[in-house]
């Protein structure tokens, strides 16, 4: 198999199921998102064996949420330590998607996502309030902004126009 090979190029064209992609740029938290350190790795079948891929170039139609089971067309691709060379000159995303491997990817997703906010919450309730460098923690906030008592906001006369007439208004 692919696996076994370095440093050299398969000729051909063959159409594959991508069974998985993600940002391996990122870190294992950020990975369904296309940041700055994009590097998208990909797990690609025929239906009898699969290929690594990575992202060597980009490839604008590929992204973390490609849904499982498209299919792309790849050819003529270097093989690096068992891994495919991919770029936009030598895969073409066709489309289409498998209905129960979407379904897996897409709860494997919520799973990954609600893992992220419970250990956000953790987070914040470890936070020492009396920290000024942890910063307000959840009881501090309303709104999503940290409350403001009133010693803490500006001056009347720094307002503009338009808020002072509206705090008129209001008394």
């Amino acid at each position: 198999g692919l696996e076994h090979k370095h440093k050299e190029t398969v000729r051909g064209r063959f159409i594959l199921q991508v069974e998985e992609a993600f940002n391996a740029g990122e870190s294992k938290e950020n990975r369904q998102h296309d940041g700055y350190n994009r590097t998208m790795k990909v797990v690609l079948t025929d239906g009898s064996q699969t290929i690594r891929g990575a992202e060597l170039r980009k490839i604008p139609q590929l992204r973390w949420d490609t849904p499982a089971g498209v299919k792309v067309c790849v050819r003529d691709f270097e093989v690096r330590r068992g891994v495919a060379l991919l770029g936009a000159d030598n895969l073409q995303v066709l489309g289409g998607f498998v209905a129960d491997l979407e379904r897996q990817r897409l709860d494997t997703v919520d799973a990954r996502e609600k893992a992220l906010r419970r250990q956000i919450v953790r987070d914040v309730r470890e936070r020492d309030p009396d920290d000024p460098e942890d910063g307000p923690d959840a009881s501090q906030m309303q709104g999503g902004q940290p409350r403001v008592s009133g010693s803490q906001r500006e001056p009347q006369g720094q307002q503009g126009p338009g808020q002072q007439q509206q705090r008129q208004q209001q008394q």
